[in-house]
């Protein structure tokens, strides 16, 4: 203090005016030159000398001249403190240049005080506030000490087109991080909200890394990983690979558990899954499913016993198969395509309503020897039954293009069955006898003119018929005639058997 009086009085004796003013002693005082403000002192004594000093109205102090600056002599600021300053340095500025303590400390000791403890207002192009750190320490730290405070420890707002926060990385550490360090709180560790149109969260890349990575550390948590949900039309979720060279999957899921490494659940009247390719040239296939290991390709089930609905339906307007079943292990003895029914249905059911076979069984290497159907049945039933209801073409046709081989086989016994037989016994009645003639009526499966009838005569006791007979087609019906011409006898038996043309 005493240096300072010297240099006060050392500058009024050797500058006796400054701006036009004069400095006034009395016996009782010294008044230096009077301003505005600094403005005022910086326009009047645009170069300074170092001991110069004047007064600030503004400020209500003494200023003095550094040799660089124009500085306040008071150790404290008059409050409230009100400055304009028109320059390109900082305008105020506070260093600590000692081991600890902050170099400001701002402080409303008020609970009701609603306004913040430091406002900035920029109507400007720079940013409002701006924290450096060159040191090891955090760049900025909010912090909220109060437990019933549910206020945000930082709000950003913006009214503008730009982000409310942007966070830049320049080095190799993370841009963000967000963290909850107590395991009772419940609440998620960055929460994004919009109620516009846009996205709520978007993460981008322009590197090798991924978009995104969602991670749970602890091996005890139950919860997802990634919970996606949506009360609105639009999707869940939405994986897009727009890189039409890009060969990696869209999505990928994988599992070192005992689960299913992805599931896909409608509680709704939607479906499950859908895979869709829409391009008209893509010949790759809508699902893919590979399994490595000992267990099922593929789990296809319907769990609600009011359905009537197929586990599995396969549909294309193509001209390729609706399925596909391979087998391609050569000392594999298992069938390629397995149904089980345990109940009073068919296991399997082929059905075409167009022109073609509604099932066809093909064995195409020369050197097998196994049938290339083979029909089984372990219960009570028939092991294959044929209805055919067209009235033209055969229930069964059996061919053998070699003309050598066997075209039907049979072991055991044929039994002809129907109210229409092919095979039946016929007795003779009077009145179907016309002389040697015994008409067949046309009620039987011998009705037409184009059948081969094989007849044998059987023996039942009493009279026998000892004579040579024949067929003949009269034009509408089959007759046995005797061929000696005498008249047939009543209650002779015939065999026969119809074989259609």
């Amino acid at each position: 203090m005493k240096n300072f009086i010297k240099i006060l009085i050392l500058s009024l004796f050797t500058i006796p005016t400054l701006a036009q003013q004069a400095s006034e002693i009395d016996p009782k005082s010294v008044k230096l030159p009077r301003y505005a403000d600094l403005i005022a002192i910086q326009a009047a004594i645009p170069t300074g000398q170092q001991g110069m000093m004047v007064y600030n109205m503004a400020t209500a102090s003494n200023w003095y001249y550094n040799g660089s600056s124009w500085t306040n002599t008071s150790g404290s600021l008059a409050l409230p403190f009100s400055q304009n300053f028109n320059g390109s340095s900082d305008i105020f500025y506070i260093g600590n240049i000692g081991t600890s303590g902050s170099v400001a400390a701002f402080e409303s000791g008020i609970a009701s005080n609603p306004d913040p403890v430091i406002r900035g207002n920029n109507w400007g192009s720079g940013a409002t506030i701006s924290s450096q750190s060159s040191g090891l320490g955090s760049s900025g730290i909010f912090y909220i000490q109060n437990t019933s405070n549910n206020a945000a420890a930082l709000s950003a707002q913006t009214n503008g087109n730009g982000d409310a926060i942007e966070s830049i990385n320049g080095g190799k550490g993370k841009a963000g991080f967000f963290r909850i360090p107590v395991s009772s709180n419940g609440q998620t560790s960055l929460e994004s909200e919009t109620y516009g149109a846009g996205v709520a969260l978007k993460s981008t890349t322009y590197g090798d890394g991924s978009a995104g990575l969602f991670t749970i550390s602890n091996n005890l948590s139950g919860a997802e990983a990634l919970n996606a949900t949506t009360n609105g039309l639009g999707r869940a979720g939405n994986f897009s690979i727009v890189n039409s060279s890009n060969t990696s999957n869209a999505v990928f899921s994988r599992s070192n558990g005992s689960g299913v490494s992805l599931k896909s659940e409608n509680v709704g009247t939607g479906a499950a899954g859908e895979f869709t390719i829409p391009g008209l040239g893509n010949s790759s296939a809508s699902l893919i499913v590979n399994n490595f290991g000992t267990g099922i390709g593929g789990v296809f089930g319907i769990y609600n016993a009011n359905s009537n609905s197929n586990t599995i339906h396969s549909t294309t307007n193509g001209v390729g198969s609706a399925g596909y079943f391979q087998t391609t292990k050569s000392t594999n003895t298992t069938p390629s395509l397995r149904s089980y029914s345990n109940n009073q249905g068919a296991a399997i059911l082929g059905q075409n309503t167009g022109v073609g076979t509604a099932a066809s069984f093909v064995i195409n290497n020369p050197s097998s020897s196994s049938d290339a159907v083979s029909v089984q049945t372990n219960g009570t039933g028939r092991g294959l039954t044929i209805v055919n209801n067209s009235v033209s073409s055969s229930a069964l046709l059996a061919v053998n293009l070699t003309n050598l081989g066997t075209a039907l086989e049979v072991t055991g016994g044929i039994k002809v069955a129907g109210t229409n037989k092919a095979a039946f016994k016929i007795v003779t009645i009077s009145t179907y006898i016309s002389g040697n003639s015994f008409g067949i009526v046309n009620t039987t499966m011998a009705n037409r003119s184009t059948d081969i009838l094989i007849v044998t005569y059987e023996y039942t006791g009493g009279s026998y018929l000892n004579k040579q007979f024949a067929t003949y087609w009269n034009g509408s019906n089959w007759e046995i005639h005797l061929t000696d011409n005498t008249a047939m006898p009543v209650g002779i038996t015939f065999n026969i058997l119809v074989i259609k043309q």
